[in-house]
């Protein structure tokens, strides 16, 4: 068999440290479209008090974070086209810088109408999120192929931590006296207090100026790894050690870690021996390999040859299914507990560590799916929204401990789609066309933002908050059904004898 040599340049640890710090604190920033759940009184409040749109409730506000979800839906895979030609930094910074000056646009459009104000918090937020969220995943990624879904949880965990800090940094900015709602309207509580309404306008600037700049530190921390070059990895060509003839390069550690994948499918068994010492000219089998690895290689797949697959369509109608509990609970978790809690600022502590468990279950599911699999990942989310949904009625039993734990719950389980998707996108669909491949992938929460807010406007006044919630609980059953059915490309390593 012949063989070339080369060697990966050396990856210094400390610039993989910077890549993983800058990638979560520009997720940190992204992370504040969560903070809408605990955003959303006040601004309604506001836009009623002024004479906006005087009949305005919640369900029609769930509009502004479905509009969100849409743009960061519909916008992703740009993300990875314009990485391709402008490189990571720039897409990052051109991505974030969109959605945190749509932020401070907002400080004028909230005065001319709540379809300005949707236009601008809404769907121009969304879209600068979308083309900005995928891009430092993928550079993470790149630097450690083997731990996927350990390293993508641990940056999209700055994405749910996000709310975690500006949930507290709204609330005390906008209402620091931890007034309570003083208007009730068909069930509905409103602010009137002009402590709270006079802070609302001027928040959007301060929060966009602070996001802007966490952006930009963000962005130059992260890069992608140094190209593959000459002395230590071994690259073999497999038409001279496979059965069957393959007209690509496969890359291998001395591990025989896969660095780059061919762009056609084949099972290989590799003789590690053979390998580091380029001796042998046979053909390598099972039955005289020291120890042989036996790897089920997922081709590097076109966006369009993705979109002839099944299995991107099963994986995209399980993000959609996932999805419809994550707007439910993001964008009304507050107003719910507004029916019968009366304490703004413990709500607003109910959200910021419900982001702590949202950031806690991208690593937590991510980890999980590592050790396991996607699908064992998904059977185990699924089962326990479905769960966790049908008894959330009981937190008005409960009071404030029962409705702070399963809110908290239910973060920490839907959480896990947003770091076992973009890894389970990377294995089956390869890592040359992954920002696109997932872009695409990602407008499945485009669609769940627009079913999410239609059910919620036309059925949550007729069905109640326990409807609602028996809903989302048999959507997420659905979810564990195309769970069970998908399946997923094997990567495993088995030692022979």
């Amino acid at each position: 068999m012949e063989s070339n040599v080369g060697t990966v340049s050396k990856r210094p640890k400390w610039r993989f440290i910077l890549v993983i710090v800058g990638g979560v604190i520009i997720h940190l920033s992204l992370g504040t479209v969560y903070t809408y759940g605990n955003f959303a009184p006040y601004l309604v409040s506001y836009v009623r008090a002024k004479n906006i749109s005087t009949d305005l409730r919640y369900d029609d506000a769930a509009w502004i974070f479905a509009m969100m979800t849409l743009g960061q839906g519909f916008s992703g895979f740009l993300g990875g086209v314009l990485e391709r030609l402008a490189g990571p930094r720039f897409t990052t910074i051109f991505g974030s810088w969109i959605m945190s000056g749509s932020m401070m646009v907002t400080y004028f459009t909230i005065d001319v109408s709540f379809a300005a104000c949707l236009m601008t918090y809404g769907l121009l937020y969304g879209v600068g999120l979308g083309i900005a969220y995928p891009i430092p995943l993928g550079c993470a990624m790149r630097w450690m192929p083997e731990r996927k879904g350990f390293i993508v949880g641990f940056v999209v965990a700055g994405f749910g931590g996000g709310a975690f800090v500006f949930n507290q940094v709204i609330t005390s900015y906008i209402n620091p006296n931890n007034l309570n709602p003083d208007i009730d309207v068909k069930g509905e509580q409103f602010f009137s207090q002009s402590e709270v309404l006079d802070n609302v306008r001027s928040s959007f600037l301060v929060l966009g100026g602070i996001y802007a700049a966490m952006q930009l530190i963000g962005t130059i921390m992260i890069c992608n790894p140094p190209p593959v070059e000459d002395a230590s990895v071994q690259v073999a060509t497999p038409r001279q050690s496979v059965a069957g003839e393959v007209n690509e390069v496969y890359t291998l550690t001395s591990s025989n870690e896969v660095l780059a994948t061919p762009r056609k499918e084949s099972t290989i068994s590799f003789d590690e021996t053979t390998l580091n010492n380029q001796k042998s000219k046979s053909s390598i089998s099972k039955k005289n390999s020291r120890t042989a690895s036996v790897i089920s290689i997922a081709r590097n797949q076109t966006p369009l040859a993705m979109l002839k697959t099944k299995s991107f369509y099963m994986l995209w109608l399980l993000f959609v299914a996932n999805g419809q509990s994550m707007v439910l609970i993001s964008t009304l978790y507050k107003a719910y507990g507004q029916s019968f809690i009366k304490n703004d600022k413990f709500l607003s502590l109910v959200g910021a560590f419900a982001s702590v468990c949202n950031a806690a279950g991208r690593i937590l599911w991510g980890y999980v799916a590592d050790r396991s699999s996607f699908k064992t990942a998904q059977l185990c989310i699924t089962a326990l929204m479905t769960c966790l949904f049908a008894t959330l009625n009981l937190s008005e039993l409960g009071r404030e401990p029962v409705f702070f734990i399963w809110i908290c719950l239910i973060f920490l389980t839907f959480s896990g789609s947003f770091s076992t998707f973009p890894s389970v996108t990377m294995k089956c669909f390869g890592a040359e066309y992954y920002s696109v491949n997932y872009g695409i992938m990602f407008t499945s929460q485009a669609v769940t933002a627009v079913i999410g807010a239609l059910l919620a406007q036309s059925l949550r006044m007729s069905i109640g908050w326990h409807g609602m919630f028996f809903l989302a609980s048999g959507i997420s059953a659905l979810a564990s059904i195309i769970a069970f059915f998908f399946e997923e490309p094997t990567v495993n390593k088995a030692s022979t004898g």
